[in-house]
C-alpha cells in the first residue's frame, strides 16, 4: 500500500516533533502549496504563507477574479483571529 506523500504542514510538524516541541500548528485549510516557512515569535511557532500563492490558488482552484481573491483574502483569512499564534503572511521577498 502506498502511502500519500507527506504535505508541507506535515513535514513542519514532523520538524517541530524532532525538535521536541509540543505546540499544535494553526495551518490554513488546502493552502499547503502556499506554506512559505516557519518562524518562532515569542507565543510560539507561526507558520508563514505566501500572500501571491494563496491568491493564485483562490483564482485558480475557486475560479475567483483577482480582486475576488484579494477581497476573499483580505476579510476570511488575513482578518480571522485564530489565536496568538495565527500563520503570518509574506506579501514581499527581498533576497
Amino acid at each position: 500500500m502506498n502511502k500519500a506523500p507527506k504535505t508541507n504542514a506535515d513535514l513542519l510538524v514532523d520538524y517541530l516533533e524532532q525538535m521536541d516541541v509540543e505546540q499544535e500548528l494553526i495551518v490554513l485549510t488546502d493552502m499547503d502549496e502556499a506554506i512559505d516557512s516557519l518562524v518562532y515569535a515569542h507565543t510560539g511557532y507561526r507558520v508563514v504563507y505566501c500572500y501571491h500563492k494563496i491568491i493564485d490558488i483562490l483564482m485558480n482552484r475557486d475560479g475567483m477574479t483577482r480582486e475576488d481573491a484579494h477581497e476573499y483574502f483580505s476579510y476570511n483569512i488575513a482578518g480571522a483571529y485564530m489565536g496568538v499564534n495565527q500563520p503570518i503572511y509574506k506579501y514581499l521577498q527581498i533576497v
